[in-house]
């Protein structure tokens, strides 16, 4: 069963991003209480009684646009569902095919 995640906890700044949805588990880690408590770009994130550093769904930048009066071009399958699917800086957007792969953003 998924959990609802909450965020960060009240203290700290917040980093920016959306946690992914994380699994429930039996064990309730409590690895952080915010944002400022995990690593590098990592967020502080819930999942029932747990609440760890995990990366974040959203990275910066938007999608490119699809340009319509060009041929549509792209790979024809999903490669990703969220941005934390995508090394570095690049972020998960629909492509030419209208399926979702990784893609360098626009800033």
């Amino acid at each position: 069963m998924k959990a609802q995640l909450w965020g960060p906890g009240p203290k700290g700044a917040e980093k920016a991003g959306v946690c992914p949805q994380l699994q429930e588990t039996v064990k309730c880690t409590q690895e952080c209480a915010s944002d400022s408590e995990c690593a590098g770009n990592l967020k502080c994130c819930r999942a029932a009684c747990s609440s760890v550093c995990s990366a974040p769904n959203e990275k910066q930048g938007s999608c490119p646009p699809i340009r319509a009066n060009f041929p549509q071009l792209g790979l024809c399958y999903d490669q990703c569902q969220v941005d934390s699917q995508c090394s570095g800086q690049m972020k998960c957007c629909r492509n030419g095919c209208g399926r979702m792969s990784c893609l360098t953003p626009k800033f």
